[in-house]
C-alpha cells in the first residue's frame, strides 16, 4: 500500500468531483495524504519544517513558556 497522492491542480477542472472523492477517501482511510501541485513555495515548506523541528526539540514545557517563539503555537 502507498500513501494516497492528490493532485491539487485537478480541483480547478473537470476532475474536481473525483479529486474531492479521493481527498475524502484518503482522509477517511489514511488520515493524511501527499499533496502535489499545491503552489506553496519550497522555501516556505523548508522554513516550516525547520520551525517545527526546533519546537519539538525544545520539549513541551519549555516551548509553552515561550509562546510565539520560532512561530510555535502552544496551548
Amino acid at each position: 500500500m502507498a500513501v494516497p497522492v492528490i493532485d491539487f491542480s485537478k480541483l480547478q477542472g473537470e476532475e474536481r468531483a473525483a479529486t474531492m472523492a479521493r481527498i475524502d477517501h484518503a482522509c477517511e482511510q489514511w488520515g493524511f495524504f501527499q499533496l502535489l501541485n499545491h503552489g506553496i513555495p519550497l522555501e516556505l515548506l523548508d522554513r516550516v519544517k525547520r520551525v517545527c523541528d526546533k519546537c519539538f526539540k525544545m520539549g513541551e514545557k519549555r516551548a509553552s513558556r515561550i509562546p510565539g517563539q520560532f512561530g510555535c503555537l502552544t496551548s
